[in-house]
């Protein structure tokens, strides 16, 4: 909670010249920076730190300003697409071996088995929608990936539960001393 206020006030988040949508983003970026930061080193908090500090420089100083010296330790793999590329090989090589061994054991197999196609095929699009949600989720294979969204889901669940009072608490605040004073809570 400490780092996702430090992240607010360094984003000026109730600054009156912000728009709705700045004050959302700001809102959500110290929120997943802060998240990130309690977590530690995952594969899910390098993929935020890495997308964000992309999207904008000016979000560097944001992280500079909340991680203090953890910032140079989760900036440091922001190699991680190097990473996606030299997995993706193995993994590309890997299944090719696997298919040209299944075509030769399925020429003599009957035609009995199209139900587990089908159950592997649903098992794989849903495994890629869920590489898709979390947060570098690319470049793990399945079992990471299912420790990754174990994880990624915990910590976000407990991201809700720590806005739900907060929200309620400006929104009391909001109420107490009138619309015009905290317009930016909205």
């Amino acid at each position: 909670m400490k780092n996702m206020l430090l992240g607010l006030k360094e984003t000026n988040a109730s600054s009156k010249i912000m728009s709705l949508q700045e004050r959302k983003n700001a809102i959500k970026l110290s929120a997943d920076v802060a998240m990130a930061f309690a977590r530690g080193n995952t594969t899910w908090t390098r993929a935020i730190v890495v997308a964000n500090l992309a999207k904008k420089e000016q979000c560097e100083a944001l992280f500079r300003g909340i991680l203090g010296k953890g910032y140079e330790r989760m900036t440091r793999y922001s190699s991680y697409k190097s990473f996606k590329i030299q997995r993706s090989r193995k993994i590309l090589k890997r299944s090719h071996k696997m298919c040209c061994v299944r075509r030769r054991n399925t020429t003599h197999r009957p035609q009995s088995l199209g139900v587990d196609v089908l159950a592997r095929r649903m098992v794989e699009k849903r495994t890629q929608v869920l590489r898709r949600l979390i947060p570098g989720g690319e470049s793990l294979d399945g079992f990471s990936l299912l420790n990754e969204a174990l994880d990624y889901v915990i910590y976000l669940r407990a991201q809700v539960d720590l806005m739900r009072p907060l929200s309620r608490e400006c929104k009391r605040e909001a109420s107490s001393l009138g619309s015009e004073n905290l317009s930016w809570i909205v």
